[in-house]
C-alpha cells in the first residue's frame, strides 16, 4: 500500500489474535507473506530480529538506535543499510 506521508511502502499484516497493523514494506515482501518477529524468528524477508540474530553481511532496514524506541535508520524507500560488525553489543 502506499502512505501518502512517506516515500516507503507499508504492508498490513494480520497477527494471529486478528489485530490488524502497518509495517514498513520491505523490497521482495509479496501479498500472502507470514512475517515474524523475535529472536527464534528466521533472517527472511520482512522478519525483525534482534541485532544479535542477524547474520552478518544481511541488508537490513527500520533500525532501533535504542530497544524500543522505534526504527530511525534506514527507513526511507530504498533505503537499507548492511550489518558488518559485531562488538561490545553494537552492531555497525
Amino acid at each position: 500500500m502506499h502512505d501518502p506521508n512517506r516515500s516507503a511502502r507499508i504492508a498490513l499484516i494480520k497477527y494471529s489474535d486478528g489485530e490488524l497493523s502497518y509495517i514498513l514494506a520491505p523490497d521482495g515482501l509479496r501479498v500472502g507473506a507470514r512475517v515474524m518477529a523475535g529472536s527464534e524468528a528466521t533472517p527472511d524477508v520482512g522478519n525483525a530480529l534482534p541485532l544479535s540474530a542477524i547474520p552478518l553481511g544481511t541488508n537490513i532496514h527500520n533500525i532501533e538506535l535504542a530497544p524500543g524506541r522505534g526504527g530511525q535508520i534506514a527507513r526511507s524507500a530504498g533505503q537499507q543499510a548492511t550489518l558488518n560488525n559485531r562488538e561490545g553489543g553494537y552492531g555497525w
